[in-house]
């Protein structure tokens, strides 16, 4: 049987998109919030740092996605722990994303960098037509 571990979730970029290694151009960083309205109507704001190092996956987070952009993203979630300056320990999830989709844009434009980003998981490397109609 073979096993996965996945995770999708939809929020709103907290920062733009950075390339925090000078050596990896292609590695990318940003973070996602998501509001979680509890039991007791006081809303929880819990924040996922996403990244990618896929080229063409990159470039596009680079051109279309900023702060404040809602955004869907799709990944395999790695869970860390750490002390903070206090030595309390904190949890922190990190998203290595294989989709994102911006949902900002008008309905053409996410179909076309959906498109793009599909392609680019299936490992085509497709000019997408823009004649076409969606």
């Amino acid at each position: 049987m073979r096993t996965s571990a996945e995770i999708d979730i939809t929020g709103f970029v907290g920062n733009d998109p950075k390339s925090p290694s000078a050596n990896n151009p292609n590695f990318v960083t940003f973070s996602v919030s998501v509001n979680i309205k509890k039991k007791d109507h006081e809303d929880v704001t819990i924040w996922y740092e996403c990244q990618t190092s896929n080229e063409h996956l990159s470039k596009i987070i680079k051109d279309y996605i900023k702060k404040g952009s809602p955004v869907r993203v799709r990944g395999v979630p790695r869970f860390d722990t750490y002390r903070d300056k206090n030595g309390n320990y904190v949890a922190s999830c990190k998203i290595n994303i294989d989709k994102v989709e911006d949902l900002s844009q008008g309905a053409k434009e996410k179909k076309s960098i959906q498109s793009t980003i599909e392609s680019i998981g299936n490992g085509n490397n497709y000019d997408i037509d823009d004649s076409i109609p969606f």
